[in-house]
């Protein structure tokens, strides 16, 4: 790697995953573009997770560890993270799923190669389980400019997983997350990215790896605490209506917040009361 900044900077949050957490560290450190960073921000765990990046922060002078003095929520320890931070780029990254051993070449040549402010790549679900042998298969990556920052939203039906993305990080240097939201974060994230009017590329090949745990924030959160982010989100999206953004970009945040209105948003699969 440069001694200059570089390229890529991923950025982790971590909280008690120990079973997984080396087997993500691997899979990003073994991306075939080696000029990166790991930014992994530990939001105060209890288990083995801290030993796991010192060791890893030991032999791997790529990997840095910031620590928040108590857990304050994923969306806190990105912002820790993002604060650390030094790359051209920002790739942000669950400490429990698995990355394509080409996936940060492959979207750093799509924003580069179409000056684009982002790359885009879908996920693909895998059990929890799962090892990285296990998901990674010859590629047939297909790469397309998109006619607006929208475009994943229409050929995918999901856009807001920041994991899926590749940003400049510049884009977001006046953007962070909500603290305090652990669900539907990455929506008012990228919201607050895409009113700028941003270009992108789609990547058609799912890069990531999506671990399907039932520990996980998404399946552990109950309905009421799942109503409350989503809630949150909604308050903080609406202000955005009276700003200026392009037309589909609009055109999404208002479908989003008509949805969250009716009550059909997508929840969690566990439904209990807390």
């Amino acid at each position: 790697m440069s001694e200059a900044s570089p390229k890529i900077s991923f950025v982790v949050p971590v909280y008690n995953t120990e079973r997984f957490l080396s087997m993500t560290l691997d899979s990003i450190l073994a991306q075939t573009f080696r000029d990166i960073e790991v930014i992994c921000s530990d939001d105060g765990s209890t288990d083995a997770s801290p030993q796991i990046l010192a060791a890893y922060a030991a032999k791997d002078p790529r990997v840095k560890v910031v620590t928040a003095e108590k857990n304050g929520g994923v969306s806190r320890a990105r912002n820790l993270g993002l604060e650390h931070a030094t790359g051209e780029y920002v790739w942000f990254f669950d400490s429990d799923d698995l990355l394509h051993p080409q996936a940060a070449e492959i979207m750093l040549r799509a924003c580069e190669d179409n000056q684009a402010d982002f790359a885009y790549t879908p996920v693909e679900q895998v059990p929890e389980e799962a090892t990285l042998a296990d998901c990674v298969r010859p590629l047939a990556c297909t790469v397309e400019c998109m006619a607006s920052p929208t475009d994943p939203y229409r050929l995918h039906g999901n856009f807001y997983g920041v994991q899926h993305m590749l940003t400049r990080r510049m884009l977001g240097k006046d953007v962070r997350f909500e603290p305090g939201v652990t669900y539907a974060e990455d929506v008012l994230f990228t919201q607050l990215l895409l009113v700028k009017g941003p270009k992108g590329v789609y990547i058609h090949t799912p890069l990531v790896y999506y671990r399907q745990r039932a520990s996980s924030i998404v399946h552990s959160l109950g309905r009421l605490r799942t109503l409350k982010n989503l809630d949150r989100v909604s308050e903080c999206l609406k202000p955005l209506l009276m700003r200026e953004m392009p037309s589909e970009v609009r055109t999404v945040l208002t479908r989003w917040l008509d949805d969250h209105d009716a009550g059909s948003l997508p929840r969690p699969e566990n439904e209990s009361a807390c």
